[in-house]
């Protein structure tokens, strides 16, 4: 009881000290989760108001749509406005994401992430500094759902960093300590690094475990397999999320930990779309963004992210908003139903080593190859001999220095054995979809 007073103490000085403010943010999304409908639509189109307003006024493609489609922002009087306004997709970010950038910002007041992990199709955007925080508050609310308080232990398995530096790995252990927050490496798993990880869930005693759908239900095969007891009840909540949680990985995960697991859905440039409750009924957070169906498809408007306004953006998964948001957890949230969306697929090393598929689209990225060489497709494929392909679909050829530099990096975290193909990714139709990443061996 005392170490836990301590840690909220701590985690509570260090989110006033840092800026964000993230608990009174969090209590703020609990106290409106129970909004009447009428309220809640009242408190979406306020902001999205605002947002369009500000979209008009700072961001060149909306300027311009507007004043094209006759759109006045401050007079609507429901959310039917996004009706009016033209589905956005990544291919039309792609083209020119300079345009969908607020002028009110500066780049360096910007964070800046890569979508791609699950497509193929990498996009560049930006998020503004409140944005971060509303998604931070988003998720940390839901945690609140199964229990979690701050300064409980979260362990999560997660894609760090590939190349580091040591102020980096200082901060990361210094956010550890602070947050009680574990990151591990999820990219590459093998035996030893499995039995490792069960060590550290059984030294950290996590509330709440996080982690890739397929990283979670690898975890849950090692043990039950080898039988390995985690010795102590405090999961209270397994959180799998970037990948489609099918059926049986969500039983064999809850078998393993011996706890429920929840779904936790979101995509790279928008996050914290929706999560479940202890009733299995996955809720949209709707203080922060619009969910709508469209022809079998999902748009999201993302009323936080001033830095680079989404407005009906289309999503490459599919599913269905309720028509009823009654739940027996009492929360009035909407409800989002049969959710499809990608599942991938994992690169397996001669010498056991399992490679998730993300450690590609991180390494693409922090090499800045995706912006350097204005990548519009990249496919990657592994052959039964172990060989791997590389395919870009990009402006220009990568040069000899960026082959062998990422040549060097992946041998070093495969193998020195492992033969790196470079190869030019023809696309014979830009709608058409395909599977980012392929293997002989699966």
């Amino acid at each position: 009881m005392k170490e836990t007073i301590i840690r909220s103490a701590i985690f509570t000085f260090a989110d006033k000290l840092s800026g964000f403010n993230i608990i009174p943010r969090v209590k703020q999304l609990v106290d409106s989760e129970k909004l009447s409908n009428i309220d809640r639509e009242e408190l979406q189109l306020r902001k999205l108001k605002k947002l369009l307003i500000h979209s008009q006024k700072t961001v060149p493609y909306y300027r311009d749509l507007f004043k094209r489609l006759n759109i006045y922002p401050e007079k609507p009087d429901s959310l039917d406005i996004l009706r009016e306004i033209p589905i956005l997709k990544k291919t039309q970010i792609k083209k020119c994401p300079e345009i969908f950038l607020s002028e009110l910002f500066k780049n360096k007041q910007l964070f800046w992430g890569q979508t791609g992990g699950s497509t193929g199709q990498p996009l560049s955007y930006a998020l503004d500094p409140n944005c971060r925080v509303q998604v931070r508050a988003g998720f940390y609310r839901a945690m609140t759902w199964v229990g979690w308080k701050p300064g409980d232990s979260i362990v999560s398995f997660w894609g760090r960093p590939i190349i580091k530096d040591f102020r980096s790995s200082v901060f990361d252990k210094l956010k550890s300590f602070v947050l009680n927050y574990t990151e591990i490496d999820a990219h590459i798993l093998d035996e030893k690094s499995l039995y490792h990880y069960t060590n550290i869930l059984k030294r950290k005693s996590p509330k709440i475990v996080i982690g890739y759908a397929s990283t979670l239900n690898l975890l849950a095969d090692f043990i039950q397999q080898n039988n390995v007891n985690l010795e102590n009840d405090s999961i209270d909540g397994v959180f799998s999320t970037a990948e489609m949680l099918l059926d049986p990985m969500k039983s064999n995960i809850e078998k393993a930990f011996n706890t429920k697991v929840f779904n936790s859905y979101g995509a790279s440039e928008i996050q914290a779309i929706a999560d479940t409750c202890h009733n299995g009924n996955m809720h949209i957070h709707s203080e922060r963004v619009i969910l709508r169906n469209f022809e079998n498809s999902l748009l999201v408007t993302d009323l936080d992210n001033y830095a680079m306004p989404l407005i009906n953006y289309k999503l490459d998964d599919n599913g269905t908003i309720a028509k009823t948001n009654q739940c027996k957890c009492g929360r009035t949230l909407p409800v989002l139903e049969n959710l499809v969306g990608r599942s991938n697929i994992n690169i397996l090393l001669p010498n056991g080593k399992i490679v998730h598929s993300e450690y590609f689209t991180h390494l693409l990225e922090q090499l800045d190859i995706f912006k350097k060489y204005r990548v519009n497709c990249f496919q990657i494929h592994q052959f039964e001999d172990y060989r791997i392909s590389i395919k870009l679909n990009s402006l220009s050829d990568l040069n000899e220095t960026d082959k062998l530099k990422m040549q060097k990096i992946i041998q070093r975290d495969f193998s020195n054995n492992i033969q790196i193909d470079f190869e030019k990714l023809e696309i014979l139709n830009s709608s058409s979809k395909f599977k980012f990443i392929t293997s002989d061996l699966v």
